[in-house]
């Protein structure tokens, strides 16, 4: 993982558990809610070694998850929402999943095209996807 990656996943981290006024400020714990099945769990220890506190993880589909939360409404346990694909975020915005977030911290740390203009979601990471075509031989 980069490093810049890190650091941007540890800010969300960080400010998802200040920043929440459920389940991460009384039990210390990070809930995250996940559709990503990458090798993340080195950057989730290091967040907790610095905090003190733990990481949860839920995997699933995001179809699934985003389900979930909208049924778990305002009791929710989820603290943060990692998914595959910026369309997913956008579709939980408009769907109302997210509540919008202020934050000095993120807004330094992740551009402003990576992130939604009311605050309800924050890109930590984007890749490049790249076509290759083989052409037919053109022998006459």
């Amino acid at each position: 993982m980069r490093w810049n990656r890190l650091i941007g996943l540890l800010c969300v981290l960080a400010v998802a558990a200040s920043a929440c006024g459920t389940a991460a400020a009384k039990d210390d714990v990070v809930r995250v809610y996940s559709a990503r099945h990458y090798d993340l769990e080195r950057a989730f220890d290091q967040f907790a070694e610095e905090t003190g506190g733990s990481v949860e993880f839920l995997y699933g589909e995001d179809a699934q998850l985003r389900e979930r939360i909208e049924a778990e409404g305002e009791d929710t346990l989820a603290d943060v929402y990692m998914t595959v694909d910026a369309g997913n975020l956008v579709l939980a915005a408009q769907e109302g999943v997210f509540q919008p977030l202020a934050s000095d911290t993120l807004a330094d740390a992740v551009p402003e095209h990576l992130r939604d203009p009311d605050g309800r979601w924050y890109g930590l990471s984007q890749r490049a996807r790249t076509n290759v075509y083989d052409p037919p031989d053109r022998d006459p």
